[in-house]
């Protein structure tokens, strides 16, 4: 849940006409305003001043990334462009989302897709009433989301997730998959070896860390093409999460985090997902975990769905990633095991990717000890 804050036009100015609104549309609009400091409370400001009144221009709703700010109750504002008897201006709610570069878009997002998903469960709308300001003007509002591929698309799935909460798949709890299985459905998609080889140790800090393993090994098959890698991080970077160093300057590879082992990869993308989810690393964390860290949202992530807008300015990511990688993993048919052959003392001899963790760990405790 987002705080909002009420803070109205006062009644009578130009720009409060104060028709009462009887709500059939959402308009999405993005400010236009990248300066920093231009978050929700400074247009609460603006609205209010004479710049606003003369125009005359208002709306009901600006986002930032903390926080909501209303400025109209439910009469109508002057924000569609289609006119003081136009179906945007009298028929729909207005919101603006914020683009100050000093905030995070990709959070004010997020949250105005909820406050999008509350306003039509309030009001009893449907998901084809929410526009675009372009849909009443023709404007290229909201410019940002325009300007993204499936950028409208990817909001309108993020306000859907809202209105479905039950579809929500959790980051953390025991696995639900079992690492053969992972390993089978690896081997279905063509994963490169490296990726089938790693699984173990992947279900290996899920039982550390108490994240679902399966879901971190599908977003590595997002991230990596199933291990095949390809684009700016390379396989020797040992990075399965296409995790971006403390301060990225693009998009190239040493933009991205280098790990000392694949193990050590797999471990660097846990503790990315604990800053999200509010648990503590496992080790040292490397420095991009501190970023997250720093994020107004960090440790109050509990689902698949909302890693969008966060782990990516897509909004849609998260319910990619269930759809796409976690619901083929899940419904992949165990192979079953082979009994594991006797030792000569007649106990089970443990399976090859057991040995080749215990190996794992004695080389980490003597490079701990050296």
């Amino acid at each position: 849940m987002v705080t909002i804050v009420q803070d109205f036009i006062p009644p009578g100015r130009r720009n409060r006409p104060g028709y009462k609104l009887d709500p059939k549309y959402i308009t999405i609009h993005d400010t236009a305003n990248t300066q920093a400091g231009a978050d929700a409370r400074a247009h609460a400001r603006y609205l209010k001043g004479s710049s606003a009144a003369s125009l005359p221009v208002s709306w009901h709703y600006t986002v930032d990334d903390k926080v909501i700010y209303q400025h109209l109750p439910l009469e109508n504002g002057w924000h569609a462009g289609d006119g003081a008897s136009g179906t945007g201006n009298r028929q729909s709610i207005g919101i603006e989302i914020c683009e100050n570069r000093d905030g995070n878009r990709a959070a004010a997002e997020a949250n105005a897709a909820w406050l999008v998903a509350q306003l039509l469960k309030d009001f009893g709308l449907d998901l084809d009433r929410v526009k675009q300001h372009n849909y009443w003007s023709g404007k290229n509002c909201p410019r940002v989301i325009r300007g993204r591929v499936n950028g409208w698309a990817g909001f309108l799935a993020a306000v859907q997730s809202h209105l479905d909460p039950a579809v929500q798949t959790p980051l953390t709890g025991k696995p639900e998959a079992a690492v053969t299985q992972a390993q089978e459905w690896a081997c279905q998609n063509s994963a490169h070896q490296r990726f089938i080889d790693i699984a173990p140790v992947y279900w290996h800090y899920g039982q550390l860390t108490g994240l679902r393993p399966e879901m971190l090994y599908s977003q590595s098959a997002h991230e990596t093409a199933f291990g095949r890698y390809g684009g700016a991080v390379t396989p020797d970077q040992n990075n399965w999460a296409r995790i971006k160093v403390k301060n990225p300057e693009g998009d190239q590879a040493e933009d991205y985090e280098t790990f000392a082992t694949p193990e050590d990869g797999v471990r660097g993308h846990f503790n990315h997902i604990c800053a999200y989810v509010g648990y503590e690393p496992i080790g040292r964390p490397h420095p991009r975990f501190e970023v997250v860290k720093s994020m107004p949202w960090a440790g109050t992530v509990r689902y698949v769905e909302e890693l969008g807008g966060k782990w990516t300015p897509q909004l849609d990511y998260g319910r990619d990633l269930v759809r796409n990688y976690l619901s083929g993993l899940l419904s992949t048919a165990q192979t079953p095991e082979e009994p594991a052959p006797l030792l000569d003392n007649g106990s089970e001899q443990p399976p090859s990717e057991i040995f080749k963790l215990f190996w794992w760990l004695l080389r980490k405790l003597k490079e701990l000890f050296n």
